[in-house]
């Protein structure tokens, strides 16, 4: 009798520690498929005005294109995602300068993600005189309170993410700390929808 006290106590404590209220949280790291093409490091031009990461299928960064695709594995309740970006910046330049970040995410289908409407919150804007270093950090949240269009299109499993990087005439060195996007759910539902 005692046994089966023991293997029914045993049952409760397993099925307790495996409840649906366990969150999951993935990370994609952009930073990697940026690594990976060269554009971890490099420099933002008056010329060129704007650097588009990860860079296009033809290896240029100076034109917008399709971003880096994104497939997430099945969460059946989506709770959170943020999006984090860090540079570390040197203006080039003589003069001193603005350079902002802003980060886009669009439908998987879509070829062209840099468009206004995929935007996803503010841009992040840094000043630095003539010679000065600075790390320039984006960081948003996404859920069904902020930014509900992008937190939808990653809900849907299947995106695009793209960042864009300008320069405000000068010349900026810039090197990619971190780029991840987060996403936090719940692999089943505790109470499946009817």
């Amino acid at each position: 009798m005692r046994r089966i006290w023991v293997l029914f106590f045993t049952l409760v404590l397993t099925l307790v520690g495996c409840s649906g209220s366990t969150l999951t949280t993935l990370k994609v790291d952009l930073a990697s498929f940026i690594a990976a093409q060269g554009f971890d490091s490099g420099e933002v031009s008056p010329a060129s005005g704007t650097v588009y990461l990860p860079a296009g299928e033809d290896g240029r960064a100076d034109l917008p294109d399709g971003g880096q695709l994104v497939q997430l594995p099945s969460l059946e309740v989506l709770e959170r995602a943020a999006i984090t970006v860090r540079l570390n910046l040197t203006n080039q330049g003589t003069a001193s300068t603005s350079f902002s970040i802003a980060v886009y995410i669009a439908p998987d289908s879509e070829s062209n993600i840099y468009q206004e409407t995929y935007r996803v919150g503010q841009t992040a804007q840094l000043l630095l005189a003539a010679g000065e270093t600075g790390p320039l950090e984006l960081v948003l949240a996404l859920s069904e309170t902020e930014n509900l269009e992008a937190f939808n299109r990653v809900r849907a499993g299947r995106f695009r993410v793209g960042l864009r990087l300008d320069s405000g005439g000068g010349t900026v060195a810039y090197t990619v700390t971190t780029a991840e996007v987060s996403v936090s759910g719940r692999l089943f539902a505790l109470i499946p929808d009817a």
